[in-house]
């Protein structure tokens, strides 16, 4: 038996008045709102969401504030919303809006250039440890250890994030950092300016 005119109208209005329907459809896209609880390069967990939450490169982050930033931005304790979807059984996260408004003062660049604990090391990847340590060959140190820590900045010289199993030995690298106690280094800012495959016949003009 068919509708009669007057049902089938009702039946287009309550679907216009009553989206679920169309929710139910997409149900695989949820917010998470909610502190964090812990963050690395790959996984983020946030207080009341008991799944794990993969970060990977095609996750938006932003932050108040500061508008487009990248993953290293998020920090334990911050308050953020995430736009996770559902694919088979692994939560992505697609956007993370981090809601602690990014403070940043007038001089944090020129500061960061005449910060005199802050130096720059330009130099060759010679070895990569597990530890999330690097050794570097430049011009003045046969090896120097280099130190990335949860705050440091890794990105390529497209100025995009990095994740840490991404560099290679042989990669040249400019490095923004701290000298420690050890004389190892500290990293602020690692920048990849090549990838391995470099024209040896560049640079020669330099010195």
């Amino acid at each position: 038996m068919q509708d009669t005119p007057e049902e089938a109208k009702q039946e287009q209005v309550d679907e216009q008045t009553n989206p679920s329907n169309e929710q139910a459809a997409v149900n695989n896209d949820q917010q998470v709102r909610g502190k964090v609880t812990i963050v690395s390069a790959t996984v983020l967990h946030v207080d009341g969401f008991a799944n794990d939450i993969i970060l990977n490169a095609d996750t938006k982050v932003e932050q108040v504030g500061a508008g487009s930033t990248n993953i290293a931005a998020i920090k334990v304790g911050q308050t953020v919303q995430v736009h996770v979807r559902l694919s088979g059984t692994t939560y992505l996260a697609q956007q993370v809006h981090i809601e602690d408004k990014y403070v940043k003062t007038e001089k944090t660049d020129d500061e960061q250039q005449t910060d005199p604990s802050v130096k720059t090391w330009q130099g060759t990847i010679a070895a990569i440890f597990p530890d999330k340590s690097i050794t570097l060959v430049t011009e003045a140190n046969p090896l120097l250890v280099i130190r990335i820590t949860a705050t440091s900045v890794l990105q390529d010289a497209s100025h995009k994030a990095l994740l840490f199993a991404t560099l290679t030995v042989g990669q040249k690298v400019t490095i923004m950092g701290r000298t420690l106690t050890d004389n190892s280094v500290e990293v602020v800012k690692l920048t990849t300016t090549t990838s391995t495959s470099v024209n040896p016949g560049k640079g020669n003009g330099k010195h």
